[in-house]
């Protein structure tokens, strides 16, 4: 049978790994939102390679969007 220190010590590292757990998911929340408001910004650049390329991704230009008309100069 396990020891009350056992089962007290078993409870502690489980709260440990469940706040440090927490503590992950919202850094890699944190992160992907993040990366979503890079992209977006630099789908706006336009003078880097990745505006170029993702203007070429058809999953980056969904039909309707107006991101797959020509772009003939001047801001957007």
């Amino acid at each position: 049978m396990p020891s009350l220190r056992d089962v007290f010590s078993r409870a502690r590292d489980r709260a440990t790994l469940e706040r440090e757990l927490d503590g992950a998911r919202r850094e890699l929340a944190r992160l992907r939102d993040e990366n979503e408001r890079m992209r977006t910004a630099m789908r706006r650049c336009l003078t880097c390679d990745y505006r170029l390329a993702a203007r070429n991704d058809p999953r980056s230009n969904p039909p309707g969007s107006g991101e797959d008309e020509p772009f003939h100069g001047g801001p957007r």
